[in-house]
């Protein structure tokens, strides 16, 4: 049986591709891939780079009792073998286990504050459905069991209810959750048009800006027409002339291009 710390010192970045190629070969015979998981003193940094690289040539089956901790590795995507953790998870295929491995992620993340690592799971999340983000933000009352809740706010973003408290870390996680909504479709964000315009009452609001500019992508020009001539009677109504001047502009946009 080749000795584990052998493998590890063949690891290290600082030898020659030739002894870094053979440690990644032996470690093929390793079942157990603890030792692989961000090792620390003696070996740390310096082999992460092909701890990765090994972990990631494993089955989704293998890396089932390991997906917390590869989540983990996304803390902070400067780590060495973080790029390389988050496209093998980009890889994986959406199961039970990696449905509760992101969500506790997603809570432990959001209960440090550790927006760093919000944001890079983020980049996880938009790979599948909404509900982890509409849960993020609107906090642990919109649990899975409220089915009926997700499902009519689905892509969008209560603002209003967010707004409220100003004085909380809501807010740093809009711009974010505006990054996962630009990547949806047209037809997913048909139903939410309104709630998307919402986002335009202050342009200090995180993502406003990214929202504003997906909105100027959008196809359905008499749909997006409508949803503005409704959302400025609203604005007019609130005299909120910051969301007035917005939804012209907008609406210029579309006039100029269509």
């Amino acid at each position: 049986m080749i000795d584990i710390n052998y493998i590890m010192g063949l690891l290290d970045w600082n030898n020659d591709i030739a002894q870094q190629s053979l440690g990644i070969e032996l470690a093929k015979n390793i079942e157990c891939l603890n030792a692989f998981l961000q090792p620390g003193v003696p070996y740390g940094k310096k082999v992460w780079d092909n701890c990765a690289l090994i972990i990631s040539e494993r089955s989704d089956t293998i890396l089932s009792p390991y997906l917390m901790d590869l989540m983990r590795w996304l803390q902070d995507l400067n780590w060495p073998g973080a790029m390389c953790i988050m496209e093998r998870l980009h890889k994986y295929d959406f199961d039970s286990s990696f449905d509760f491995a992101l969500k506790e992620s997603l809570r432990t993340a959001k209960m440090l504050k550790d927006y760093i690592w919000l944001y890079n799971l983020s980049m996880i999340i938009k790979d599948y459905d909404v509900r982890y983000i509409i849960n993020l933000f609107l906090g642990d009352a919109y649990t899975e069991s409220n089915n009926q809740i997700i499902n009519n706010y689905k892509t969008s973003i209560n603002l209003p209810t967010l707004a409220k408290d100003t004085k909380t870390n809501n807010m740093y996680m809009w711009q974010f959750c505006a990054d996962i909504l630009f990547s949806k479709s047209d037809c997913d964000l048909e139903p939410h048009i309104l709630s998307l315009l919402e986002w335009l009452q202050d342009l200090d609001f995180p993502g406003c800006i990214r929202i504003f500019e997906r909105l100027k992508l959008f196809n359905n020009k008499d749909l997006l027409a409508f949803a503005i001539k409704n959302s400025m009677e609203s604005a007019k109504a609130l005299n909120n002339s910051v969301w007035i001047e917005n939804l012209t502009d907008l609406n210029n946009y579309l006039n100029n291009n269509s």
